[in-house]
C-alpha cells in the first residue's frame, strides 16, 4: 500500500475527502494520499464520502474529458 501512496505523491495526485468540521464543514477538500486513507478507502470504497469514484475524479483532476 505504501507504494501506491508513493506513485500517488510522485505524480502530485490528489484526492478528495470531505472536511469534518470548521466553517467549511461538509465540503469536500483536495490533498494529498496518506497511507491510512488509502487503507481505509481501500477496505470501505462506499465510506469514501464522496459522491462518485475515486477513479472518476482522477480523470477529472488530469482533464481527461468526459467520462461516459
Amino acid at each position: 500500500m505504501s507504494a501506491t501512496v508513493k506513485h500517488f505523491r510522485l505524480q502530485s495526485l490528489l484526492v478528495p475527502t470531505r472536511l469534518a468540521a470548521g466553517p467549511h464543514k461538509g465540503e469536500v477538500a483536495w490533498g494529498p494520499l496518506y497511507v491510512g486513507r488509502a487503507a481505509h478507502l481501500l477496505h470501505n470504497p462506499l465510506c469514501a464520502n464522496v459522491s462518485e469514484t475515486p477513479v472518476r475524479f482522477l480523470f477529472s483532476v488530469e482533464g481527461a474529458g468526459k467520462i461516459r
